[in-house]
């Protein structure tokens, strides 16, 4: 059984993350591996946040099967678009999900010159 304490944690970031439906969120929860009622359940929270109740949408987000793992995942989907949408929005390239995985890890390790090279490769 989940902790009341964690469920409101993972309610409050899962409430913030909705916001990730109304910002490109079908391709995002689809690429964190969200099945239709969980996208459904995001898209409903959001309405009951919006609404200003927050109980709700945390019930509405915990009793679709959304863990803290899957909202990290949905983290990372988030990034790493919101990563495309910054590097190649003046650039004409075409990079594969491997390169962005590359250039994402090189940099959350700070390893620039692993990061420059991912980028030189994917010539941007």
């Amino acid at each position: 059984m989940t902790s009341r304490s964690l469920l409101i944690a993972i309610a409050a970031f899962a409430v913030t993350a909705s916001g990730v439906h109304a910002y490109n969120g079908t391709k995002i929860l689809e690429n964190a591996g969200l099945d239709e009622k969980q996208r459904a359940a995001f898209a409903l929270a959001e309405d009951l946040q919006k609404t200003g109740d927050f109980i709700a949408a945390r019930d509405v987000i915990a009793d679709s099967g959304i863990t803290a793992e899957t909202l990290l995942s949905i983290h990372a989907a988030a990034e790493q678009e919101r990563f495309k949408q910054i590097i190649f929005a003046d650039n004409d390239t075409s990079a594969t999900t491997g390169q962005l995985e590359a250039y994402l890890v090189a940099s959350q390790a700070n390893d620039k010159k692993t990061a420059q090279a991912v980028l030189d490769e994917m010539d941007v």
